[in-house]
């Protein structure tokens, strides 16, 4: 869905994952995951915009194994190149490695240069 402000898209489908552990006796994880996810992006000046996705990983292989990603940022152009954009994002998963938590959360701020 798209409007003068706004963009909203939907994905549904599959993923493969290869996931290589820390504890060397764990050695790899292969698991085919569903994936359905939402991302907004609002806009309503030309130099600002809010984006927000949600992505849902249930396990097909792995039953019971449930991952999430959520990202929130805000875009700021400063001139015609130039912009910053803060970003916070929390990734989850209720089965973790062993000794690792189930969030990670953490935050990035980012200066860079478009050339549109």
């Amino acid at each position: 869905m798209m409007g003068r402000h706004a963009n909203v898209d939907g994905v549904a489908g599959f993923a493969y994952t290869d996931q290589i552990n820390q504890q060397a006796s764990a050695g790899t994880q292969h698991s085919i995951d569903g994936v359905v996810a939402v991302e907004a992006e609002f806009y309503r000046f030309s130099a600002l915009h809010f984006a927000t996705s949600a992505w849902i990983y249930p396990g097909l292989t792995n039953a019971g194994r449930l991952r999430m990603t959520l990202n929130q940022s805000i875009y700021y152009k400063l001139t015609q190149g130039p912009y910053l954009r803060f970003s916070v994002y929390d990734y989850f998963d209720n089965q973790p490695q062993a000794g690792t938590p189930s969030n990670n959360v953490g935050g990035v701020l980012s200066v860079g240069w478009a050339f549109h």
